[in-house]
């Protein structure tokens, strides 16, 4: 009414009144004190709030929620609205922001999953795993009352396919695995009933599928025939199973790699270097791939990886299937030309042949010549013989006086005679 007043004092100016002065704007008529920049008359912030003014924008100030666009005060300070009421279920919950938040637990109530969705979702009087405190837990034979853990029963509460908790002293079946069912209220067998593959309790305790149907995975399911002749998966023996071929074995050498009864036992795994093994009902060798490390050919003979290896290379360590040819017989000491083949002291294998590093020929009691690296005995000085053909020794025999080599190599006295100057005495 103030501002249709304002109105009527400018096109009346011999009325004698002296208004509020104000504008019409895109907003609509908005008094002159709501845009000098200064909180006046009944704002709640600068310009903005009360009965006049625009409402205020998020973060400013407010005393109600008429005050604010959002039509939410909180604490003072227009904020986003939510959708609803917050409500959480054992709890206190408020509007932040336009978002429900849980401020507080109701009294014996937790939020131990840190879900604010279901609330406080755990009674902490009486929950033995959180017992008055999220994460306390009771003692095996321990029960947890009023939110104290207390002695309770005298064994622990173990339950078939299901979940046993002492309460009040007395073991209680609490819950079932997922799957399983206690259907005859008995808690002493536990859970006792699959709930998956049960064709009168199918998903639940007396749900049970009709006569044209059968339990699978907790639903019922049509029942289409299954013909024993056509049961025949490839490479394997079938049988029919509730309606259903089931894959039963599969022959000597093949494998179901991919649990599909479509294709039978699809690999032959006798043969196969990417799936290599046995074969069987169970996938022995399925995903067992032969190396191809410097490998010529990889195949794969009777379930064994084997095969030929590329030039220069050798599988020493037999073990084709995991590291194929892994020595490269060029270069490896320990495997010179050959697996088994080790170089002497101070050699290097050099294109597959021992040979002496940065060659030093100085043989024992002779003349040697480094040839390719290698160090040959030319000739024995007088009366010293190479016996065991090494260069590294040199010619390590005195045939002067060596009854085993009397003369030359070989040349053995016999009947207890003495070499002597290379002469047997």
């Amino acid at each position: 009414m103030r501002g249709l007043t304002g109105v009527a004092c400018l096109l009346v100016a011999t009325a004698g009144c002296s208004p509020d002065p104000i504008s019409i704007g895109d907003n609509g008529l908005t008094a002159a004190h709501c845009r000098d920049g200064k909180i006046g008359k009944d704002e709640s912030d600068v310009d903005c709030g009360g009965k006049d003014c625009l409402r205020c924008v998020d973060g400013k100030k407010c005393s109600a929620g008429a005050d604010c666009a959002s039509g939410s005060c909180v604490n003072g300070v227009c904020e986003k609205a939510c959708n609803g009421a917050c409500n959480f279920a054992n709890a206190t919950g408020k509007c932040a922001n336009g978002a429900c938040v849980l401020v507080s637990c109701n009294a014996g109530f937790g939020d131990c999953d840190g879900n604010s969705a279901n609330g406080c979702e755990l009674d902490l009087t009486r929950d033995g795993l959180n017992c008055g405190a999220c994460g306390a837990a009771c003692g095996l034979l321990q029960t947890c009352e009023a939110g104290v853990c207390k002695n309770g029963c005298k064994q622990v509460c173990d339950y078939a396919n299901g979940v046993g908790q002492c309460v009040n002293g007395a073991c209680q079946l609490v819950s079932c695995n997922n799957g399983w069912g206690d259907c005859d209220r008995d808690p002493k067998n536990g859970c006792e009933l699959d709930l998956t593959a049960d064709d009168a309790n199918c998903g639940a305790c007396g749900t049970a599928c009709d006569k044209d149907s059968f339990c699978s995975a907790g639903t019922c399911q049509p029942s289409n025939f299954c013909d024993p002749a056509a049961c025949m998966p490839q490479n394997g023996k079938g049988e029919c199973v509730r309606f259903v071929c089931i894959l039963q074995s599969c022959d000597a050498g093949y494998a179901d790699c991919n649990a599909l009864i479509g294709d039978g036992c699809e690999i032959h795994t006798a043969s196969d270097p990417n799936n290599c093994g046995t074969g069987g009902l169970g996938g022995p060798g399925c995903g067992v791939v032969c190396s191809n490390n410097h490998m010529a050919a990889r195949t794969c003979g009777q379930g064994v990886c084997n095969g030929t290896c590329a030039n220069g290379y050798g599988d020493c360590d037999g073990n084709l299937q995991t590291n194929g040819c892994e020595i490269a017989l060029a270069t490896d000491v320990l495997n010179c030309g050959a697996c088994g083949v080790g170089c002497g002291k101070g050699q290097v294998c050099v294109a597959g042949q021992c040979q002496f590093q940065n060659c030093v020929c100085n043989p024992a009691n002779a003349k040697g010549q480094c040839q390719q690296g290698v160090c040959v005995i030319l000739a024995c000085n007088q009366g010293f013989g190479d016996c065991n053909a090494s260069a590294v020794d040199g010619c390590e025999v005195n045939l002067t006086s060596d009854a085993a080599n009397c003369g030359a190599c070989g040349s053995v006295c016999g009947n207890l005679k003495r070499c002597l100057q290379g002469v047997c005495q």
